[in-house]
């Protein structure tokens, strides 16, 4: 009978497992939608969206994207601790997943959907940042805790391991690739509404996970060993596990290796090609390097040990970056979307299998923990891995700013986030006259720019009646001036017909301009690029940042540099952590998990 029973019970677990891998690891990918939303893109939009001075951008970057990530990091460990010691009926992690997202959510359309200026704003943003990565904390930890608990068998944690990755990846991609296609020339708008589709896209697919994943149900405390965990014995878990403590260090090398790579590929790709939404291409090809990638692994596990896996993606990882680094430099070996993309690949593929092989070792400390100490502490465990990834995305962030800053490229990128206001501005007014007020003021103060000095002129812009609520400056007219004012035909509230160029701002003929703006069905729109009447293009983005920065070729070396040169060294130096310092081989994990089943079949009988 003992014998019969035990199959079965098997059978119902392995099933129940395939079941779980799908709802846990889908789950994912509105997770990282949300997550590269404001880990990856808060501080583009922040640059190119809005309009701030340097000491305010410096000082909302710092604080949000370094000492912000410093103080998210460290929150981590006091949720893991919440987690192991608060009971609910419902699960131990599922109640955390839930509601850390439906808060997440609230912060993100926040966020993103109120503007204001001036130092005010910044505080608000700090404010949000702070919500927000209290609300992922709690969400993150919950979700990348109950991974490890739903399986021990080596194949299944692999198998889920990859999926969850995989699946994590599509949402990172897919808010890589709606943000690359829609923001250039609108990234005002495409944030706003953006936003909101994605927090329900996150919430929707966190709540499957809460819902239809079963967790394992939490062992009762035995009478001497209490379940509940202090703040001390959390960090005391983790120096006792040497080897959660080196993964994790070489987890933080790789994911600040990889991260500046896509923090900064946005700026790369403006100053090396061009502002424009081509950059989309180059995130289709990211995307389906990473999926592949990610399906790609459980291949290489079979016939290659993870050392050798780490140190083969490693070394075609760094050849991708050379390359990188040398496009452009030369007529015969330019920098285009095709090479970028092309050599992009050599990253892609080779960053994901090493972080993926990252995943799987970390993963394994859970166990390596058990049999160390005796007891599992997932959650506890997990709570270093998102640790490490907010303080990478802190270093991150601060190698970011500097980098912006010191070269410069962050003050013209300022005339892109002037013209990306300006339209936004010009949008929401109420009809063509206020329009037509708008331009007329604009094109009289960049006549002004030769007679008044910039001081006396911005004066007279601050207190201008019709401009004093659009945050223009002196120093951004030249931008806003190169910007195309066209008439688009409106008909049941959406453009129908072809529209025509009245011109840049700064020559147009403001008799035609009060002619077209009169005509019934027609909507003056504000145009960063596009056709002119002569069907010549144009690109007011391209003019005021890509064109004024491209002879500065220590600007264009100290970004190429953060781009390819640095994450060569740090993932260089994450495969020598492993190499020397990691010793949970696949040969070890299978001598620890039968030592741990004999341990429980010995307390069992």
């Amino acid at each position: 009978m003992e014998k019969a029973t035990q199959p079965a019970t098997e059978a119902a677990r392995v099933k129940q497992f395939h079941r779980n891998k799908w709802f846990f690891s889908v789950g994912g990918i509105g997770r990282d939608m949300a997550y590269t939303l404001v880990g990856t893109f808060l501080l583009t939009y922040l640059q190119f969206g809005v309009s701030m001075t340097l000491s305010q951008f410096t000082v909302l970057a710092l604080l949000v994207g370094v000492i912000g990530r410093i103080w998210d990091g460290v929150n981590d460990p006091f949720m893991g601790s919440l987690i192991e010691n608060v009971h609910f009926k419902w699960g131990k992690f599922k109640p955390w997943i839930f509601i850390g997202a439906v808060l997440t959510g609230l912060c993100i359309i926040l966020m993103f959907n109120v503007r204001f200026s001036g130092w005010g704003f910044v505080v608000y943003i700090i404010a949000m940042y702070l919500l927000w990565e209290s609300a992922f904390t709690m969400n993150d930890i919950g979700y990348w805790s109950m991974l490890p608990s739903m399986t021990s068998v080596k194949q299944e944690r692999d198998q889920l391991s990859m999926l969850t990755v995989a699946f994590a990846a599509i949402g990172a991609i897919l808010a890589n690739g709606i943000f690359s296609l829609f923001a250039a020339g609108n990234v005002v708008d495409t944030y706003s509404k953006w936003s909101i589709i994605i927090v329900l896209i996150f919430i929707a697919l966190q709540g499957m996970t809460a819902f239809c994943c079963k967790e394992t149900p939490r062992k009762e405390a035995t009478p001497d060993k209490k379940e509940g965990v202090s703040i001390k014995q959390i960090f005391s878990a983790l120096k006792k596990n040497d080897q959660a403590m080196w993964s994790g260090l070489a987890l933080l090398l790789n994911y600040l290796s990889g991260g500046l790579l896509i923090t900064l590929a946005y700026n790369l790709y403006y100053v090396e090609v061009g502002y424009n939404g081509n950059i989309f291409y180059f995130v289709v090809v990211y995307g389906i390097s990473n999926v592949g990638a990610n399906f790609l692994y459980p291949l290489l596990a079979k016939h290659f040990k993870r050392i050798q896996i780490l140190k083969y993606s490693c070394i075609f990882s760094v050849l991708g970056y050379l390359f990188i680094f040398a496009m452009g430099w030369w007529s015969f070996f330019p920098f285009n979307l095709l090479t970028f993309s092309l050599f992009g690949v050599f990253v892609f593929v080779a960053n994901t299998i090493f972080y993926m092989t990252l995943i799987v070792n970390f993963t394994n400390c859970v166990e390596y923990n058990e049999y160390i100490t005796g007891e599992r502490n997932e959650a506890l465990i997990s709570t270093l891995r998102p640790f490490v990834a907010k303080c990478s995305d802190a270093l991150k962030y601060g190698i970011q700013i500097l980098v912006l800053v010191a070269s410069g490229i962050y003050m013209l990128s300022q005339n892109i986030s002037a013209i990306e206001s300006q339209k936004n501005f010009m949008s929401e007014m109420k009809n063509n006259q206020e329009r037509v007020a708008y331009v007329t003021q604009v094109k009289q103060y960049l006549l002004w720019q030769d007679v008044f000095s910039e001081e006396d002129l911005q004066k007279q812009l601050d207190s201008d009646p019709i401009l004093a609520n659009y945050q223009l400056t002196v120093a951004r007219l030249s931008s806003v001036g190169d910007c195309h004012i066209f008439a688009v035909p409106y008909q049941n509230g959406k453009a129908a017909g072809e529209p025509t160029d009245l011109g840049a701002i700064a020559t147009l003929d403001l008799t035609r301009l009060t002619y077209e703006a009169a005509k019934e069905n027609v909507k003056l729109d504000f145009v960063i690029s596009g056709t002119d009447a002569s069907g010549n293009p144009f690109n007011a983005g391209d003019t005021n940042f890509r064109d004024q920065i491209h002879d500065n070729i220590g600007a264009r070396l100290m970004l190429r540099s953060a781009v390819c040169i640095l994450p060569i060294i740090l993932l260089v130096l994450s495969y020598i952590v492993i190499n020397k310092k990691f010793i949970i081989t696949e040969d070890y994990y299978e001598t620890i998990l039968a030592e741990l089943e004999a341990r429980h079949a010995s307390t069992e009988a």
